[in-house]
């Protein structure tokens, strides 16, 4: 089940950290955080799943909803021509009120 339909107010704090009110078993809503910066890298201007660093490779990382947007750097140097997202209901679960990476 993706994270975000157990979880509210999603925001993204110094373009890495993820953060969220997650429901646990129990019903009670609890703050989560998850540093997506150990989860996500680049590949040549693109964000993959299972890399680390995102932020050293791009600039102006926001949030849309549940997708992590940014300009990528690629092999080149230069930018991508158009804004790179990654959808983190993907690999971004909420585990019992906290939010977790899971690379299946």
């Amino acid at each position: 089940m993706s994270f975000s339909a157990s979880s509210q107010s999603l925001r993204l704090e110094n373009g890495h950290i993820l953060k969220a009110h997650c429901k646990d078993r129990s019903g009670k809503w609890r703050e989560s955080a998850i540093d997506l910066n150990r989860v996500i890298g680049v590949t040549d201007g693109w964000f993959i799943w299972g890399g680390q660093d995102y932020l050293h490779h791009g600039k102006d990382f926001q949030l849309q909803g549940t997708k992590l947007v940014g300009w990528l750097l690629k092999n080149d140097g230069n930018y991508r021509d158009v804004l790179q997202g990654i959808e983190l209901n993907e690999k971004i679960i909420n585990s019992d009120g906290r939010l977790d990476f899971r690379l299946m």
